[in-house]
């Protein structure tokens, strides 16, 4: 379950209300609001492995997204988890969104409807 401003800190908080008993995958995709907010870069590694672990004891499936300047691929591996190097491939270039992509009033520049539809059409198989 997604959440406008999550952190990795605030998505381990939730985690039982986020990912119910019965989930059956799961895209993590976190860590750009705690570099927005000061986090440092071992908090939001400790959490995404705590976050991924949790799951995969589970046995969820689990795809782990990266972004621009950010890898966490050994943290999906560890968990034998899938990795997705940035999640915005395709609709960003350099850490920059582009335009068409993006929610025209969001001075954040989250995506739009269509900017998901590539981020999905990545991610899928």
């Amino acid at each position: 379950m997604s959440l406008s401003g999550a952190t990795t800190s605030g998505a381990l908080r939730r985690f039982d209300s986020a990912f119910p008993e019965g989930t059956d995958l799961a895209i993590v995709f976190l860590g750009r609001n705690d570099m927005r907010f000061g986090f440092s870069m071992d908090t939001t590694r400790r959490n995404l492995n705590e976050i991924v672990g949790r799951l995969r004891a589970r046995n969820v499936e689990v795809i782990l997204a990266g972004f621009y300047s950010r890898d966490f691929s050994d943290i999906a591996a560890k968990h034998g988890a899938h990795y997705y190097p940035d999640f915005f491939d395709g609709v960003a270039e350099n850490g920059v969104k582009k335009s068409g992509y993006t929610l025209i009033w969001d001075i954040i520049g989250h995506l739009n409807a269509r900017g998901y539809q590539e981020v999905v059409t990545r991610l899928s198989p």
